[in-house]
């Protein structure tokens, strides 16, 4: 029941990230393929990483250093933005498999009364995180929460609860079901796109919107 991934490359170290949603009596996991770009056919996972109660969504590396931290939206009973802090110095054989006490987020961002999350977009340039959200119902209510300054918010430990900057929405949005944000991250960028699964329509908003 795969939902997200994130690629990292960076001195010849090559990673991909898998979150998969359990099933039953399973838990959710983080999968883990080293040098994923030399498989052929089927391959074995490298790790496991196991959520807990988490429900995971999409995934992304917030930096391409060396110990990039891995944020990942969570839907359920915990909402928001998961951090998995310095995901790549964990120093861990291949083959293991590790329970969510073994390996905690460091921070869950919990975002509260705004309904579904799921995906989301960090720029450091701009400093800003978006993230789709919707209120599900007789008539889906669309959101886009759009966090300034968020590199604070993203050096956070433990859970805690963050509240918008400010809200894309509303009838002329055209926003019934985002699924997936992303900000446009080079100089002078001023857009974010927005992907929604009911409408079918992509659409093109200003960052300051």
């Amino acid at each position: 029941n795969v939902k997200g991934l994130a690629y990292h490359y960076n001195k010849g170290s090559e990673n991909l990230y898998v979150s998969n949603i359990g099933i039953g009596s399973n838990p959710s996991h983080i999968y883990l393929f080293q040098k994923p770009g030399n498989f052929r056919g089927k391959a074995k996972r490298s790790q496991e990483i196991a959520l807990g109660t988490l429900t995971p969504w999409t995934m992304a590396f917030k930096s391409t250093e060396d110990n990039a931290d891995l944020l990942m939206s969570v839907t359920g009973e915990k909402r928001g933005i998961a951090i998995f802090r310095d995901i790549l110095r964990k120093n861990l054989p291949a083959d293991s498999v590790l329970t969510e006490t073994q390996f905690p987020p460091k921070a869950v961002l919990t975002i509260a009364n705004q309904g579904e999350v799921r995906g989301f977009s960090y720029s450091a340039r701009q400093d800003l995180l978006a993230v789709a959200c919707y209120t599900a119902g007789t008539a889906n209510v669309g959101r886009i929460l759009l966090f300034e300054n968020a590199s604070s918010l993203l050096s956070a430990t433990g859970d805690r609860a963050i509240e918008p900057t400010r809200i894309i929405t509303g009838s002329a949005t055209g926003l019934v079901r985002p699924l997936d944000v992303a900000i446009d991250n080079r100089d002078g960028a001023k857009y974010l796109y927005v992907a929604d699964g009911d409408t079918k329509i992509v659409s093109r908003f200003l960052i300051t919107d």
